[in-house]
């Protein structure tokens, strides 16, 4: 329960190291988690246990999507992007991108009638792919730190929002050749003394209208999408790397403590 602070079950030593990424294959009762030990899993929610399709990535698992009802596509250490087959068994092609860093963060979008894929890196910048032809359409460069962060407003489908290690969060008009339409700082709503205030990951209550984000130090903020403010903070006992909901939004998932996967009611 949120207001609470109690979870509806943990799936304890999930991964060997920090897990950095968790998703639900759409339509199933699957989770998928990603990790630094290199290991890409999927588990079964309603009986927390894992199911027997396993992948290796050959390098640490930073982020995880869906591409379609058969393919994931992984994001690496090593700057790769790798799609999979979901049962595991073929790499189906893989792309050595032009970042400098590790790739943490993805999206898929419809942008002028084509599929996008849109990265976000440790190189601060976020590049616009066009997912059939895999070619760089653009790259946004107004980050200072890793992009952690990246999604698209169900409320307001022209609005993509990103946000970084710095603190910084960042909303952009899709329609308009991505421009820049808010950008906040962690000055602007941060107070306390704390360079680690990282801003991990994002999440849009649609019903709502609210924005999570996710924080390394433990805090969990509530944004009013229509006005940008903050609506409440929930701290908690250890740093949160990735947060997701499922589709009724009745539940959220996060892991904590790097290595500990969290569902709340």
């Amino acid at each position: 329960d949120i207001n609470n602070n109690t979870s509806k079950g943990n799936i304890e030593n999930a991964h060997n190291n920090t897990i950095w990424t968790i998703i639900i294959l759409k339509d199933t009762n699957i989770l998928v988690s990603g990790s630094s030990d290199f290991k890409i899993k999927f588990w079964n929610i309603d009986t927390l246990k894992q199911e027997s399709n396993e992948i290796d990535n050959k390098s640490q698992v930073l982020v995880i999507i869906q591409y379609d009802n058969n393919t994931i596509i992984a994001g690496s250490h090593d700057r790769s992007i790798n799609y999979y087959s979901i049962d595991g068994k073929d790499l189906k092609w893989k792309i050595d991108t032009d970042h400098k860093e590790y790739i943490f963060r993805f999206l898929l979008l419809k942008y002028d009638n084509n599929d996008i894929l849109i990265s976000g890196s440790g190189d601060s910048k976020i590049k616009i792919w066009d997912n059939k032809n895999r070619m760089i359409i653009k790259t946004l460069e107004t980050h200072t730190n890793t992009v952690d962060s990246i999604i698209q407003l169900s409320c307001d489908k022209n609005r993509l929002v990103s946000a970084d290690r710095h603190g910084n969060i960042i909303f952009w008009d899709i329609n308009d050749n991505f421009k820049l339409i808010k950008f906040i700082k962690r000055s602007d709503y941060f107070t306390e003394n704390n360079n680690n205030h990282y801003i991990m990951s994002l999440f849009e209550l649609k019903v709502n209208k609210i924005l999570i984000s996710t924080s390394e130090i433990s805090t969990l903020t509530f944004w009013n999408l229509n006005n940008y403010g903050i609506i409440r903070n929930i701290k908690l006992n250890g740093g949160i790397i990735c947060l997701i909901g499922l589709e009724n939004e009745e539940e959220i998932i996060f892991n904590i403590n790097k290595s500990e996967i969290v569902i709340w009611k």
